[in-house]
């Protein structure tokens, strides 16, 4: 593989998107449903093409105002842009895991992680599911931001000059790539940012874990000389958020820390945390509408003594794995893995913050699967080496994605009939009363 993609550098990328077209490219046969009514096919602001007045949601918009002047409300056109921009970011994926990876993998790994990551079940309600165009954009730019902050720290420090055209003395220079690449991680941010407002913190998120992850000495020799660059920075992401209206919020929700109904809540996002971990090693039981009870606090009940105790065990299991993964990215050994483990829990545990009563869409842990993809073929990887170190992980590979790519199009067909679509989610929630109608 790794001489394949020096000869034909263009080829891993044509065999991802091969993959993602087989897995998910059967999308163009589903139709809108549930907040593609309302959020695109009857939306007054796509059809006025005012994609300013959504703010955050303002690049998803005027998207989507593109696409209505190219074909119209075409569900089979919406769709294809999905799957576009689900196979970009499995593209992106593999650029980055290799960047990722350099020096301690073989590039087949990242290879691995990229087709994972394209044909992955739990990622069909981005091609199927037309409203989630945000979620999908929220992604691709934040794995952007994250390799573009990657390079921005390796970049770093002295480069070797070739001797010029008078075969001068070959020089070292200070790069100047870096900061090229820390401005455009900026832009991949404020794109983020204005497609959906959670987007904010995925990439804010990624980009923070990675660049803490791989500071160079250099980099962090000049954060201590130059003290005022850290509260300078804090002090713009303040009025940044300020600004969008952030702020706010933020202030909003430690005033409901105390609230039980909050605590509930968090205990709620920890429960479905294990519901999405499991789903993502085994994609199975999947559903468009899933139906989670409410964890509730009685008032007079300790926060720390609830009656739910599986939901108790799920908080504390779901912190446990927070600072181990944690843990392992600080640890130079563990770090690849323990950075890809930390920032997939990061994506459900800062759900907490976000008081909605839909606690299960299936496309919320996207932003967080790259990620559990990177990090799956890292610990497949490893432990294949360590059981049969003279043999290729390839046959294991290829198993794996040969059982996700049918599951995946089996869920898209499932997509492409509605009432087919409501009996499957009655079929697995009876009580799921939205799914008559």
């Amino acid at each position: 593989m790794a001489e394949e993609q020096r000869d034909k550098p263009w080829l891993p990328f044509v065999i991802i998107i091969a993959a993602s077209a087989l897995a998910h490219l059967w999308c163009l046969g589903s139709q809108f449903y549930l907040d593609d009514i309302t959020q695109i096919r009857d939306s007054d602001v796509i059809r006025s093409g005012r994609f300013w007045e959504m703010r955050l949601s303002g690049w998803t918009y005027l998207g989507y105002v593109v696409q209505y002047r190219l074909f119209g409300m075409s569900a089979v056109g919406f769709h294809a842009v999905n799957w576009l921009l689900h196979t970009a970011v499995a593209c992106v994926l593999f650029a980055f895991s290799r960047d990722f990876l350099l020096g301690k993998w073989r590039a087949g790994v990242a290879f691995f992680a990229a087709l994972l990551f394209a044909v992955h079940p739990l990622a069909s309600e981005i091609p199927n599911y037309a409203r989630t165009q945000d979620l999908a954009w929220v992604t691709l730019f934040s794995l952007l931001a994250a390799w573009a902050m990657l390079r921005f720290v390796r970049d770093s420090g002295w480069r070797l000059e070739p001797p010029g055209q008078n075969d001068e003395i070959p020089v070292f220079r200070r790069s100047l790539r870096r900061w090229g690449w820390l401005a455009f991680c900026g832009v991949c941010i404020v794109g983020a940012t204005f497609s959906k407002g959670p987007g904010l913190f995925h990439a804010l998120m990624a980009t923070g874990v990675v660049g803490l992850a791989f500071m160079p000495p250099e980099l962090g020799n000049l954060l201590r000389r130059k003290k005022w660059l850290l509260p300078a920075a804090i002090a713009a992401l303040i009025g940044a958020m300020w600004l969008l209206g952030l702020f706010t919020f933020g202030t909003g929700i430690l005033h409901q820390w105390s609230n039980p109904r909050f605590i509930g809540h968090a205990y709620t996002i920890s429960r479905v945390f294990w519901e999405f971990a499991w789903r993502s090693v085994i994609p199975v039981a999947l559903c468009s509408d899933h139906h989670i009870a409410e964890t509730l606090v009685p008032t007079g009940v300790s926060y720390w003594n609830i009656p739910d105790k599986v939901a108790m065990l799920a908080a504390a299991g779901m912190l446990g794995l927070t600072f181990l993964s944690g843990y392992l990215a600080w640890r130079k050994s563990t770090r690849l893995f323990g950075v890809c483990l930390l920032l997939y829990v990061a994506t459900i545990s800062f759900r907490v913050f976000y008081l909605i009563p839909e606690f299960m869409p299936e496309y919320r842990i996207y932003p967080g699967l790259p990620w559990f993809c990177l990090g799956a073929a890292i610990a497949l990887t490893a432990g294949w080496k360590w059981l049969f170190p003279t043999l290729s992980p390839a046959p294991l590979a290829v198993c794996l994605l040969a059982v996700f790519a049918p599951l995946s199009a089996e869920r898209s067909l499932v997509w492409h009939d509605l009432d087919r679509l409501m009996a499957n989610v009655l079929k697995q929630y009876p009580a799921q009363a939205r799914a008559v109608w």
